[in-house]
């Protein structure tokens, strides 16, 4: 896992590799403050994070993580990697959101967050694929 504050621009690239105009300018307006640091539990999951447990469907991913904190963080899948940032009010592919406890629940046990989610706790909006697979992708035992 890498902590990154700077990265390319996912929303042009996408957009350049499809062919398609850009999608609208309308976005999500959370973001963290200069100098905040991810809350353990996300810090733990996206170190937990296996690719090869997971096939996103696309060239690179980003998924906002929602409640752990006081701010927002984006995950950046792109091939093998996963890098956690503060969430900028970029575009985003998928939308999960639960309280700073179930966050914490879903890092201390691998099984959590499907239970998690069928019991409400935790929301997956706009891409259920992708927040699934997240959460699997973060549950993979060992080889």
């Amino acid at each position: 896992m890498e902590l990154a504050s700077a990265e390319p621009d996912y929303d042009a690239a996408a957009a350049a590799e499809s062919g398609a105009a850009p999608k609208s300018k309308k976005r999500l307006t959370t973001a963290s403050p200069p100098g905040d640091t991810p809350p353990d539990a996300l810090v733990e999951l996206v170190g937990r994070y296996d690719a090869r447990a997971f096939e996103i469907g696309r060239s690179r991913a980003r998924i906002r993580l929602s409640g752990a904190g006081p701010s927002d963080y984006d995950l950046l899948l792109d091939g093998e990697q996963a890098k956690l940032v503060p969430a900028e009010g970029r575009r985003v592919d998928a939308l999960l959101e639960a309280d700073a406890k179930t966050w914490a629940t879903i890092a201390a046990d691998v099984q959590a967050g499907m239970d998690a989610y069928r019991r409400g706790r935790l929301k997956i909006r706009r891409d259920l694929h992708l927040g699934v697979g997240f959460l699997a992708a973060t549950a993979a035992q060992g080889d």
